[in-house]
């Protein structure tokens, strides 16, 4: 939260447990890395193409690949919204500070 609210201007709301979509894809994201790697029936193999192919035909690899898609949306709106926020202030806060 300190991060979001310093860094971005944001309040991901990870502390209260209020709904926060930003926060939701990520969970979403591990939950069907777990589902991933336990394959079809809890069997997925030892090697990384029997886990690819189970993910196939389960269709969690499509399901991972819509939500790393949403996940990289919502980054790169995040990082928009800050240079955005940036330009309209005059640029970035610690041009000209003193050296550390």
């Amino acid at each position: 939260d300190i991060i979001g609210k310093v860094g971005f201007g944001r309040d991901f709301s990870s502390l209260t447990g209020r709904p926060c979509s930003f926060l939701d894809r990520f969970q979403e994201f591990s939950e069907s890395s777990l589902r991933l790697q336990q394959g079809i029936g809890g069997f997925s193999g030892a090697f990384k193409t029997s886990k690819a192919v189970a993910g196939l035909v389960t269709g969690e690899l499509a399901t991972s690949k819509r939500i790393v898609s949403q996940i990289e949306a919502e980054v790169k709106a995040v990082i928009a919204d800050k240079k955005s926020l940036l330009a309209g202030e005059g640029g970035c806060p610690f041009k000209g500070a003193a050296p550390a």
